[in-house]
C-alpha cells in the first residue's frame, strides 16, 4: 500500500496526536505501522501533543476528558458542536500559551513531513508553518467520518477523509478538491490481511455456531443493562464474546455477577482483529476506527443510537452506506440479532455493502501528492 510512497519518504516523519477517546493515537500508530512494513529503518515519531503542552499533567487531563465522555455528555456535546463550528476563544488562548512549545518540539525532530491525527495538532501545525514562514509538508488526517470546522485548518497541504461524502462536503466549504484524498480511517496493518488464526477452534466454538462480538471501544463503554447480556446467553447455538477492554470493573462484574454460560468474556486484547474476523456480527459503539476495523474485517455492525456527536455522525454513516445497523431500543435489537441468526440474506446483503464501501478506499491515492512534494519542498 505505502510502497512507492516509502521509496520517497527516506527522513523522519513526525505524527501528531492525543489520547483523548483512543481512535486519533490508534490512526497514528496505523499510519506508523503500514509505513514501517516497507521500511523499518524509516524514524517515525508519533508525539502526544498533551505531553508536549503540559507534560506534568498529562493523566489528570485524559482522566478528566473520560469522566467528561461517561458522566457528562451533554456538556461534551455542547463544547464539540461549537468546536465543530470553528476557532472558540479558549481554542485561541491554548495556541497563544503552547505554541512555542510545539514550534520547539518540531524543530529538536525536524521532520521532512508532518501528519495530524487530532485537531489541536493540525491547529498548532497550521500555526507554526505560519509563524515560521516554514514549508514543511502537511497532511491532517480526520479519524470519524466528519466534516466539521475543528479540522479545517489554513496551510494545510492535504487532508485524509473517511468518504467520498465528506470530501464533498469539504469542497463546500472551500477546500481544494486536489487537497482531499478519501483514504478511509487507516487501521493497523493485521486488519489488511487475511486472518489463519482460528478463533472459534482456540475457544471451542463450533463452526455452527453464531458468534456476536461485542466492543465497548477505547474506554470500554459496554453496555450496562443486565437483560442485554441475559438474552444473549441464552438463545440456542450462538456464542458471545464481550470485549471489555481496559473496563476493569465491567470486566469483574460480567465474569463474576452474572451467570453468563454462553459468554466468553475478554479484557484488554491485542487480537481484536482476529476476533472480528472469525464473529457474524459486531456489536459496538460507532467510533471511526472500531468502524473502519469493521468494514476492513468485512463483519456487519450492529451500534446503539449514540450520544456522543460525532459517533452519530458515524452512526448516519453507517446507516447510509448500509455497512450495519442503528438500532434505538432494545426490541428493535432483539429482532434484528433474530433476523442475523435465522437467515443469511441480511448479513449477506450487509457484506456488499461493506466490500462497495472498501472499493472506494485507497491510500495509494497519496503517492503523487507525496512524490511531487518532496521534489518541491523546502524546509
Amino acid at each position: 500500500m505505502f510502497e512507492r510512497m516509502v521509496k520517497m519518504i527516506r527522513d523522519d516523519i513526525l505524527i501528531l496526536t492525543a489520547n483523548f477517546g483512543s481512535g486519533h493515537v490508534c490512526v497514528a500508530n496505523a499510519i506508523k505501522e503500514q509505513l514501517k512494513i516497507y521500511d523499518d529503518s524509516l524514524n517515525i515519531d508519533v508525539v502526544d501533543i498533551v505531553k508536549i503542552c503540559n507534560p506534568h499533567l498529562t493523566d489528570e487531563v485524559y482522566k478528566a476528558y473520560e469522566i467528561l465522555v461517561k458522566n457528562n455528555r451533554d456538556i461534551y456535546n455542547y463544547f464539540y458542536k461549537m468546536r465543530a463550528k470553528g476557532q472558540g476563544i479558549m481554542d485561541k488562548i491554548i495556541y497563544k500559551m503552547y505554541l512555542s512549545k510545539i514550534a520547539k518540539c518540531i524543530r529538536n525532530k525536524n521532520p521532512k513531513f508532518i501528519i495530524s491525527t487530532f485537531p489541536m495538532c493540525s491547529g498548532f501545525v497550521s500555526m507554526y508553518k505560519e509563524k515560521y514562514k516554514s514549508k514543511i509538508p502537511f497532511i491532517t488526517c480526520i479519524t470519524d467520518v466528519v466534516d466539521s470546522c475543528e479540522w479545517i485548518y489554513p496551510n494545510t497541504d492535504k487532508y485524509m477523509v473517511a468518504t467520498q461524502s465528506i470530501k464533498l462536503n469539504l469542497i463546500n466549504k472551500g477546500i481544494d478538491s486536489e487537497c482531499i484524498e478519501v483514504t478511509g480511517i487507516p487501521v493497523r496493518k493485521n486488519f489488511l490481511v487475511k486472518c489463519n488464526d482460528d478463533i472459534r477452534k482456540r475457544y471451542n466454538i463450533k463452526n455452527s455456531d453464531f458468534v456476536i462480538l461485542i466492543m465497548g471501544g477505547g474506554l470500554g463503554l459496554l453496555p450496562k443493562n443486565d437483560e442485554f447480556y441475559t438474552y444473549l446467553d441464552n438463545l440456542e447455538n450462538v456464542k458471545t464474546i464481550v470485549i471489555t477492554g481496559k473496563n476493569r470493573e465491567r470486566f469483574n462484574y460480567l465474569t463474576k455477577k452474572l451467570n453468563l454460560k454462553n459468554t466468553i468474556v475478554k479484557g484488554f486484547t491485542d487480537e481484536i482483529d482476529k476476533f472480528m474476523k472469525n464473529a457474524d456480527i459486531l456489536i459496538t459503539k460507532p467510533g471511526g476506527v472500531s468502524t473502519f476495523e469493521a468494514i476492513h474485517s468485512e463483519i456487519p455492525m450492529l451500534v446503539n443510537e449514540p450520544t456522543l456527536a460525532q459517533e452519530l455522525e458515524n452512526a448516519n454513516f453507517i446507516e447510509r452506506s448500509g455497512v450495519g445497523i442503528v438500532v434505538r431500543n432494545s426490541n428493535e435489537f432483539k429482532n434484528i440479532v433474530k433476523e442475523f441468526i435465522i437467515s443469511d440474506r441480511l448479513k449477506k446483503k450487509l457484506r456488499e455493502n461493506i466490500k462497495e464501501v472498501k472499493k472506494q478506499l485507497n491510500m495509494d491515492m497519496l503517492i503523487d501528492y507525496v512524490e511531487n512534494i518532496k521534489e518541491k519542498s523546502i524546509v
